[in-house]
């Protein structure tokens, strides 16, 4: 069930401008419906975010939180790591779809 919804959100993600959770969301509702993520969400980890009665919709807005700030993390140790060799003028952008470009002087 999970399994499937992600796979078919990879696929489409080749075509189409949505970001990954939201293309998750849309493909977990196609082939499950009636099904709650919440079943699957609901973890000690997000237990104040998520609960057993929380829509699909709340569970999605909750994931993708959790997606922009581990991107937001990543981003920040990129820079500190970079930034930590010297590298003149590097170049590091977050861009859309959970994306980051790294450019560096050669």
């Amino acid at each position: 069930m999970l399994v499937k919804a992600l796979d078919d959100a990879h696929q489409a993600q080749r075509t189409s401008q949505k970001g990954l959770v939201q293309l998750f969301g849309e493909a977990f509702e196609r082939n499950n419906p009636g099904a709650k993520l919440a079943a699957l969400y609901s973890t000690m980890d997000l237990q104040n975010r998520v609960n057993f009665n929380s829509t699909n919709a709340e569970v999605i807005k909750v994931i993708q939180s959790e997606a922009d700030a581990a991107i937001s993390r990543t981003y920040n140790i990129l820079r500190t790591r970079i930034d930590k060799f010297g590298v003149t003028q590097p170049n590091i952008q977050q861009l859309g779809g959970g994306r980051i470009l790294i450019e560096l002087p050669e």
